[in-house]
């Protein structure tokens, strides 16, 4: 395997960016999805569409405030504490104050 000249790789980049999709941009600019997925991977970390987006979901107490966990998503905390991941999803929307006995919050609305 050779490496990609600097204009394939910007071509690949430009191309995600347009079509917010590994597998779409690897059809339309002929390369595989592995190369495709190396070069776009950091960008596609910051969609939340993604499956490689990062945004950490905090376990918060109710009565000190101070955050006592952490999880990559509400599914994984769900299944630690044995409830159901909507209700945590409903209070990082802000539609319940509490799940499960805690607040929850996005790590990014708190730094």
């Amino acid at each position: 395997m050779s490496k990609l000249k600097e204009k394939e790789i910007d071509y690949i980049v430009e191309t995600y960016k347009e079509l917010k999709s590994i597998r779409k941009t690897a059809k339309k600019t002929g390369f595989s999805y592995t190369t495709v997925n190396r070069y776009v991977i950091d960008i596609s970390s910051l969609d939340p569409r993604s499956r490689y987006f990062k945004n950490t979901v905090l376990k918060i107490d109710l009565n000190s405030g101070e955050v006592i966990g952490k999880y990559f998503k509400p599914a994984h905390a769900a299944k630690e504490l044995g409830i159901n991941p909507a209700e945590i999803c409903r209070c990082l929307k802000g539609e319940l104050k509490q799940a499960g006995g805690f607040s929850w919050r996005w790590e990014k609305d708190i730094t």
